[in-house]
C-alpha cells in the first residue's frame, strides 16, 4: 500500500472528462507527495516517513516484500524535492541528522544527503556545511553525495576556507575513483576568488595530486600493470580540470601559472637519451 502511495498515479485519457482534460495531465502526483503540501501535517509526516528508512533497513524482509525491485529509499526521499514550502526546516533538518547518524546503509544515506539542499533554508547553509565538512572527515564512502551537497550550498567566504581546506585534506586519501569529485569541487570553489588565493590553492592541489601515472606508458608491460579503472580515473581527474580551466578564467590563469616553471621537463631515459614531456599538468620527476 505505501508504495503505491510513493509513486505517480496514471490516468488514462478515457477516464478524464472533456472539461478537465486541459488542466489535468496523464501523470498524477503521488500521494504522500501530495500531504506533504499540506502544512498542517507536514512535519509530522515527514517524520513518519523518514523514520520508514530505519525501519526499512532494520528489516530486510519487510523491505522486500513491500519494495520488491523498487529503490524505496529513493522514493521515499523523492517526496521532500520540490515542495512548494517547507513549514519547519530546522526541525526537519534535526530528524534527517537524527537518521543519518541511526542508518548504516550506504544507499540510504546517499539518497538522504543528497535531498538536504532542497529542503532548508538559505539561514541553514552555513551549519549544514560544517556538518557535512565532519561527516567527510568521518565517513570516506560518502565522499561523493557530501561534495555534491556541498557544492549546491551558498557558503561565505570564510566558511568556505573552512570547507574547502578539510576537502583538501583528503586529496591524498580518497579513493581514486572519489578524486574528479574532489578536484571538481576544489577548483568551483576558487571560481570566485582572488587570483592570489587561487594560485595558492591549486598550488597545493598539484603537489597533493600524483601526475605521473598520467604520463603515457612507454611500453605495453606498463600498460597492463595500470589498471583499467585506474585509467579511467585519471581521464576524469584531467576532464574536470580542463573543464574548470575552460569555464573559469582565475582557474586557467592559476592553472598557467603553476605550470609554467614545470612546463618542459627532461626525464633521462634508460638508454641515456632524453626526452620533453609537455603538457597542460604535468609532474616533476624524480631523479
Amino acid at each position: 500500500m505505501l508504495n503505491a502511495c510513493l509513486v505517480c498515479s496514471n490516468t488514462s485519457s478515457e477516464h478524464r472528462c472533456e472539461r478537465c482534460s486541459c488542466i489535468c495531465s496523464a501523470s498524477q502526483d503521488c500521494l504522500i507527495h501530495l500531504l506533504l503540501g499540506v502544512d498542517s501535517i507536514q512535519t509530522k509526516l515527514a517524520e513518519l516517513m523518514l523514520q520508514k528508512l530505519i525501519i526499512y533497513e532494520s528489516d530486510k524482509q519487510l523491505s522486500s516484500e513491500i519494495a520488491g525491485d523498487v529503490n524505496m529509499p529513493r522514493l521515499i526521499v523523492n517526496q521532500f524535492r520540490w515542495l512548494d514550502n517547507i513549514v519547519d526546516s530546522k526541525k526537519l533538518l534535526d530528524t534527517i541528522w537524527e537518521v543519518l547518524e541511526a542508518l548504516s546503509t550506504l544507499d540510504f544515506k546517499r539518497e538522504l544527503i543528497c535531498c538536504i539542499p532542497e529542503i532548508i533554508d538559505d539561514d541553514q547553509h552555513s551549519s549544514v556545511a560544517v556538518k557535512l565538512g565532519e561527516m567527510l572527515l568521518q565517513d570516506g564512502e560518502l565522499t561523493v553525495p557530501l561534495l555534491d551537497t556541498m557544492s549546491n550550498l551558498q557558503l561565505e567566504a570564510g566558511l568556505l576556507d573552512e570547507v574547502r581546506e578539510r576537502v583538501m585534506s583528503i586529496v591524498a586519501s580518497c579513493e581514486m575513483e572519489d578524486l574528479p569529485v574532489v578536484v571538481k569541487f576544489i577548483l568551483q570553489s576558487v571560481a570566485t576568488e582572488k587570483p592570489e588565493k587561487a594560485l595558492l590553492v591549486i598550488s597545493e592541489l598539484r603537489e597533493k595530486l600524483d601526475f605521473e601515472n598520467f604520463v603515457p606508458p612507454s611500453s605495453s608491460e606498463q600498460t597492463q600493470t595500470q589498471p583499467a579503472g585506474s585509467r579511467g580515473c585519471e581521464c576524469l581527474i584531467l576532464d574536470a580540470i580542463k573543464t574548470s580551466a575552460c569555464f573559469f578564467k582565475v582557474v586557467s590563469d592559476a592553472w598557467f601559472k603553476v605550470t609554467t616553471a614545470t612546463i618542459v621537463i627532461t626525464c633521462r631515459r634508460g638508454d641515456g637519451s632524453d626526452r620533453n614531456l609537455t603538457g597542460a599538468v604535468v609532474s616533476p620527476c624524480r631523479r
